[in-house]
């Protein structure tokens, strides 16, 4: 899972040098050096890391506007500061919405 993760990062951020990575995630530049090169990541780095691969494909695939950048540091914050229990209720909560909005898209 991790080689996948790794695989996805270096795809859509090539060409960006490891301090600019390093900026991106989060991480510092030696643990990001290490992680890039085999380490074993934390959870919460794997977090930063799919943050990062949602943050450059929805800015790809949508082309939004950067100043929505908020959203994903909120996330971060959110699942930093919170219960287990409130992470699932906002995930279940946001599955609720894009289902209702999925189908209120192919009703019309």
């Amino acid at each position: 899972m991790q080689e996948n993760i790794i695989q996805k990062f270096r795809e859509l951020y090539q060409g960006f040098t490891l301090k600019s990575m390093a900026e991106i995630t989060g991480i510092q530049v030696t643990r990001l050096f290490r992680i890039l090169n085999g380490a074993e990541m934390k959870l919460i780095e794997y977090q930063k890391f799919q943050m990062a691969i949602l943050k450059m494909r929805s800015e790809v695939a949508f082309n939004i506007d950067p100043s929505r950048d908020d959203i994903f540091e909120l996330t971060e914050m959110f699942m930093n500061r919170v219960s287990n229990e409130s992470i699932q209720e906002l995930s279940e909560f946001l599955r609720t919405r894009i289902t209702s909005n999925e189908h209120l898209l192919t009703a019309t």
